[in-house]
């Protein structure tokens, strides 16, 4: 059916293609274009453009500041090139794309203007054409107004952001100017939650009337997995211009363990562009909801001033135990090159420091991780770190780590596991170790750490580390190298059960006044594609000296249950494939039980020790791994 109704739309699209036009057309992917700016307040801060692109898809947009580093108070004006309508007729509409950059920090105002000169008095003088104050949202807004009145004429749009203060920023994108088509449909957003326990999923989203001509009904129709469509008619009438939030009264049944693909699109009749009637959704049906842990990022370095705002926040978070703090250091002592500049690249809304996301999904200012992490704290996921075993070796000054990665349902895509080592308390001075600090003598108000009661409004500029207690949640290392996880380390589409990964040894520390007492291991799962970290664990790091401490450390054998009525269970994780051999002795030291499992590939693994005929006492199970031999103490009890 969906191919049926492509080509009869895209039949129509191509005959009514010649009752559309576009006059103006502005996506700034390549800059600002022959946009105009007044800093009519004077202040130093106008319009610019700003890349978006990781953080939710717009890429490059025009962005306008109500606050920086402090509150502002805007008078910014956008101003278009000559616009010619000198041959339009008919329809003629102004569309574009506007967002609140900071969705807890929304209500920013703007007008828009017409006119046929390009001056902020010209543009009073006409009257606004359209003016609003931002709400939430779930994206960025579209919004279209009638402009039709200035046909035969030439003519300039402006953008002006005032009346607001102490917000953060509005953004713009894809500013048009155009003579809709009579009649178009559009599915301009599906909302399909992609996890659940199974049951009712409900199916929704927004339709939007990109044509001339009122819509006064349509069909919603859905398929999963190809399957026959689900349909509905609506009899709603949706203006030009403007949108329906809609609702499938039939919801998709889900079976827990199950996927589904869905596909929605509109019907309407008339319809001349049959390209954007469409979208897809996957959702999957977990066996289980795991508990979902949040890891915020804070974007720090000691030569930024603000800097110390971001580690007030983190700090305020540290008995939030489904949260886990990282700063990530930019051009001090603390960086990691390939982690910061991965962070810059994947945090949502980054446009300088200090500053804080979780789960690299919502970005903003690390003063507010405590309402950004409820936003991702109630997120359904699709697995779990468990099991995190981390061992560090001081011969070698190395970390080993290993983690299982345990699936609730079948997942579409690459995911990884990676590891983050972070370290509190360093209080290593020196060049570039001081802490740059604006707050001094109160310039922006108190700002006190809630863990240590340092008040850095009183404190000096700079702050040498050894007086506010030292440099909290840094990453010190970041395994493999690479934010988005150890290639290879989960299987492609991964599906339910369990993995285990064991990292490649991690450097210890990039300080030398430091133990592992003041350092753990935090283990996340990351989507490979996005970048989003889907689950995360933490652990502290065990410290071990001798060959067979970290021998039996690194393997993680466990004999359960123990003690045991006849049989138990031997547990162990190969970081390598290896050679394995299982020996029970009695306590007199006679051998009573063997078993060679061979060479066993890397992971998880388990062996079976019958001691159904076996009497109650003492046994020692001995496990040789390659040249390394393990030995466990097993009770039996009958």
């Amino acid at each position: 059916m969906k191919k049926l109704l492509l080509s009869v739309f895209g039949f129509a699209a191509m005959m009514a293609s010649a009752n559309a036009q576009t006059y103006f057309s502005e996506d700034f992917t390549a800059g600002a274009g022959a946009f105009t700016t007044v800093d009519a307040d004077g202040d130093g801060n106008d319009w610019g453009i700003a890349d978006y692109a990781t953080g939710n898809g717009e890429g490059n947009v025009m962005t306008s500041a109500s606050w920086a580093t402090n509150p502002l108070t805007p008078d910014n004006w956008l101003i278009s090139p000559a616009i010619d309508l000198t041959t339009a007729t008919g329809v003629i509409n102004l569309e574009w794309l506007v967002y609140a950059q900071d969705q807890a920090w929304v209500s920013e105002y703007y007008d828009v203007y017409v006119s046929t000169t390009n001056t902020p008095a010209a543009f009073t003088a006409a009257g606004s054409v359209f003016n609003e104050t931002l709400t939430t949202s779930a994206g960025y807004m579209a919004r279209s107004v009638n402009v039709s009145a200035f046909a035969g004429q030439t003519v300039y749009v402006a953008y002006r952001h005032y009346n607001s203060t102490d917000w953060f920023r509005i953004n713009l994108d894809e500013i048009v100017v155009k003579t809709p088509l009579n009649d178009d449909a559009v599915m301009t957003s599906m909302n399909l939650a992609p996890f659940g326990t199974g049951g009712n999923e409900a199916i929704s989203g927004v339709i939007t009337n990109n044509g001339g001509n009122d819509i006064t009904s349509f069909d919603i129709s859905y398929t999963v997995d190809g399957g026959a469509p689900v349909v509905q008619n609506f009899v709603q009438t949706i203006t030009a211009g403007n949108t329906y939030n809609f609702n499938c009264a039939t919801p998709l049944a889900a079976v827990a363990g199950n996927s589904y693909n869905v596909e929605v699109t509109v019907v309407a009749a008339n319809d001349a562009d049959g390209s954007n009637n469409m979208l897809a959704a996957s959702h999957t049906a977990l066996t289980s909801i795991p508990t979902k842990v949040v890891v915020g990022e804070e974007k720090t370095g000691t030569w930024c001033g603000f800097c110390p705002r971001g580690a007030v926040g983190l700090a305020g978070m540290e008995a939030t135990s489904d949260f886990i703090g990282i700063a990530v250091h930019n051009s001090d002592p603390m960086a990691i090159a390939n982690y910061d500049a991965g962070t810059a690249t994947y945090h949502p809304d980054f446009t300088g420091y200090p500053h804080g996301a979780v789960d690299r999904v919502i970005g903003g200012d690390p003063s507010t991780f405590n309402t950004m992490h409820p936003q991702r704290a109630s997120a359904i996921v699709p697995c779990a770190v468990n099991n995190i075993t981390a061992i560090y070796n001081q011969a070698t000054s190395m970390i080993s780590v290993s983690a299982d990665a345990d699936f609730v349902g079948n997942v579409t895509g690459e995911f990884r596991m990676s590891c983050v080592i972070i370290e509190d308390d360093i209080q290593t001075t020196g060049n570039g170790w001081d802490q740059v600090n604006y707050y001094t003598g109160n310039a922006y108000g108190p700002l006190v750490d809630p863990v240590s009661g340092f008040a850095w409004h009183t404190a000096a500029d700079p702050v040498a580390p050894t007086a506010f207690g030292g440099y909290d949640h840094v990453a010190i290392s970041l395994s493999n190298n690479d934010i988005l996880g150890d290639a290879g380390s989960l299987t492609m589409n991964p599906t339910i059960g369990t993995q285990n990964h064991a990292f490649a040894d991690i450097a210890g520390s990039v300080v030398t006044d430091q133990t592992m007492a003041k350092s753990h291991a935090v283990v996340m799962i990351v989507n490979a594609a996005t970048g989003e970290i889907v689950n995360a664990g933490i652990s502290t790091i065990s410290v071990v000296t001798s060959t067979e401490k970290i021998a039996d450390a690194k393997f993680a054998l466990t004999v359960f249950p123990n003690p045991t009525v006849d049989n138990a269970v031997v547990s162990f994780n190969l970081e390598t494939a290896n050679n394995v051999k299982m020996e029970v002795y009695n306590a007199m030291g006679a051998l009573v039980y063997t078993k060679d499992a061979g060479n066993l590939a890397t992971g998880n693994h388990t062996m079976a020790f019958n001691g159904s005929e076996l009497n109650s006492g003492f046994y020692f199970v001995n496990l040789t791994i390659g040249n390394n031999v393990i030995t466990k103490k097993v009770t039996l009890s009958k």
